[in-house]
């Protein structure tokens, strides 16, 4: 990317690592150290944790139940943006307000992803899905 934006008096050099991985159990691990990789290259450690947390859940989502590959992008342009795609748009997410059943197996990924990022969402189209989070380094 050749874009360069600003940002509170700041240049921002946007960068992106991408990974595309099967639906396999392995997948979620490989998606930690891809996380991992790239936000202490970039600096943003002070993410690390929380980032890596939230593409677990998805990365799990995706190869679970959705039964897909799944495609991780990591951006950084001021704020640290990851999303996972996968093959079915078909299949949505869990609704927020279907949480209150604590017997449940599951169902609480999203929950996870909405308290924990800064701002979230989910985008689909003919062939894909895709869930989103973002989240800003301190000031």
């Amino acid at each position: 990317m050749t874009h360069i934006g600003e940002r509170s008096g700041v240049t921002v050099v946007p960068r992106e690592a991408e990974l595309e991985l099967p639906a396999t159990p392995a997948s979620v691990p490989a998606g930690r150290r891809l996380v991992r990789g790239v936000l202490v290259e970039w600096g943003l450690e002070p993410l690390l944790e929380t980032a890596e947390l939230l593409v677990s859940e998805l990365v799990t989502n995706g190869i679970k139940h959705a039964e897909s590959y799944v495609h991780i992008t990591v951006r950084a342009n001021g704020d640290l943006t990851i999303t996972v795609t996968d093959a079915r748009p078909d299949l949505l997410p869990v609704p927020l307000d279907n949480l209150g059943n604590l017997e449940a197996d599951g169902g609480r990924g999203l929950a996870l992803v909405a308290t924990l990022s800064d701002d979230w969402g989910v985008h689909r189209d003919e062939s894909s899905k895709s869930i989103w989070f973002s989240l800003r380094p301190a000031a």
